[in-house]
């Protein structure tokens, strides 16, 4: 009887603190790949044929965005190729959070800035 109340009571303090662990960690899921990749958008001052503001919007699905491939099992972008878009601007620190990017392709833009 004892060893079940020393162990109720053991429980009663480490089931709050081991639940405290979950709530303070932060979720990434798609909408984190979109916030980056609006973070790109707005960081794009010149596009010359429109193709971000004609094509990355909030309304649609980041995988159906042009130059956007997601990954079929996690749904999350895989792959960011925006080469030969003629983009120019800088480059945001927020496309780290693109956790399951895999191939990254920026050929024939012309970005700046320093890392």
């Amino acid at each position: 009887m004892e060893r079940n109340l020393s162990l109720c009571i053991v429980l009663a303090f480490l089931v709050p603190f081991s639940t405290l662990s979950f709530v303070n960690a932060e979720v990434t899921d798609i909408s984190t790949d979109k916030q980056a990749l609006l973070a790109l958008k707005a960081r794009i001052s010149h596009d010359p044929s429109n193709i971000l503001a004609n094509n990355w919007s909030t309304s649609s699905s980041v995988c159906s965005w042009t130059g956007i491939t997601c990954a079929g099992r996690h749904h999350r972008v895989r792959a960011l190729n925006i080469s030969n878009f003629g983009f120019t601007g800088t480059l945001p620190p927020q496309l780290g959070n693109l956790s399951f990017l895999a191939t990254l392709t920026f050929r024939n833009n012309s970005f700046y800035g320093s890392p």
